[in-house]
């Protein structure tokens, strides 16, 4: 029983453990919680639009504050670097040893060998390529090029959002972007909470709130009709 528990407890944890790869790992993870954090505020302030030309443009000028403004570079960054981390992590191939305390963590975590773990570890990498062109294009286009944030109220929004091709691009992005960092955050629960009622809980969270975050954002995409709001539209 006590052979069968420790082995049931080193599925679970901090892997590398010192290693070479502990703090590539460690940023990996950081980056990838920074950008679903902001995924998730960036959702519920790009629906205020649904409430009009004023609500909107209220809300979208704290992007003018020069913090803001560089906090969105280091979110450029961050996003290459979570992708191209993602898309390098080395991964083991070989079976897990018999003995947890013969694992060499150097190689990185196990590849999946199949089931739903292999899918979901193939989706993080294709989607984060994926991603990594539709995020990193989203904030240079919207916040970086051409007059920066500046230009970005309710009537670009409006006239961009005219366009099927736009609306297509960011509920794309919205998409990969809740199902590749809930995932995540999945994963980092399985890293670190052992109790298997406590992963549970916490992962219903995470997946009630992307679920909702999906909804929402899929509603204002698909339904947002600006000739309510005559002469936004350039």
């Amino acid at each position: 029983m006590a052979i069968r528990q420790s082995r049931r407890k080193s599925d679970y944890g901090p892997i590398y453990k010192g290693h070479e790869g502990q703090w590539s790992w460690i940023a990996h993870r950081v980056t990838g919680v920074a950008i679903i954090l902001f995924l998730f505020a960036h959702v519920i302030d790009t629906a205020v639009v649904g409430w009009g030309p004023n609500a909107y443009n209220r809300v979208v000028s704290v992007y003018e504050n020069p913090l803001v403004r560089v906090l969105e570079l280091g979110l450029v960054a961050a996003v290459l670097y979570h992708a191209i981390a993602t898309a390098t992590e080395p991964r083991q191939s070989a079976p897990v040893p018999e003995r947890p305390a013969q694992r060499d963590f150097r190689g990185g975590r196990d590849r999946p060998v199949g089931g739903f773990e292999l899918w979901t570890w193939l989706f993080m990498r294709i989607s984060g390529l994926v991603l990594l062109v539709l995020a990193v294009g989203h904030v240079l286009i919207m916040h970086v090029v051409g007059k920066g944030v500046g230009r970005v109220n309710f009537g670009f929004v409006a006239t961009r959002w005219q366009s099927p091709f736009w609306r297509t691009w960011d509920w794309a992005l919205l998409v990969l972007a809740l199902v590749h960092g809930i995932n995540g955050l999945r994963v980092i629960t399985l890293d670190y909470v052992r109790n298997a009622g406590a992963r549970l809980l916490i992962n219903m969270v995470f997946y009630v709130t992307g679920f909702v975050l999906f909804v929402l954002g899929t509603v204002i995409v698909f339904t947002f009709d600006p000739s309510k709001w005559p002469g936004y539209v350039h």
